[in-house]
């Protein structure tokens, strides 16, 4: 399977997606193999980001998240990358390098800055939301 360029976020979706729906599927890269939970320390390795960038991004202190990477109230924070992560998988047919090229590419789309500083500063949500759009169809 053809890998489309690092900075395309244009591309076509395989299968139909009703609107308003997510194509997320559970990344098993980001997720505890013993909770099945969201692991923060694994987050933050897939995205090639410390686990302090997680912890600021997501507003939690480092601390807590060191202790419990995994824990139950850290899953909604974490969904965002998971997301991300998703759509990277389907698009290039797998997690890495795919995801560390696109964080660290230039992008049209962000003319002013790369979508892993967007990561950092707490805007996984949106680019995760970028991401369902270009996969459904609907780019602004």
């Amino acid at each position: 399977m053809k890998v489309p360029p690092p900075s395309c976020l244009i591309i076509s979706p395989r299968k139909a997606i009703p609107t308003g729906q997510s194509l997320t599927n559970a990344v098993a890269e980001l997720r505890n193999p013993r909770s099945g939970k969201l692991d923060a320390t694994l987050v933050a390795d897939a995205f090639g980001i410390s686990l302090a960038d997680v912890a600021r991004a997501i507003g939690k202190k480092l601390q807590t998240i060191h202790q419990t990477p995994d824990s139950d109230g850290l899953q909604k924070l974490l969904y965002p990358y998971e997301r991300i992560a998703s759509a990277i998988k389907y698009t290039a047919g797998s997690l890495q390098p795919a995801l560390k090229i696109w964080l660290n590419a230039h992008n049209p789309t962000m003319p002013n800055t790369f979508p892993v500083e967007l990561v950092k500063k707490g805007h996984a949500e949106q680019l995760a939301d970028l991401w369902d759009d270009t996969l459904l169809g609907h780019p602004d």
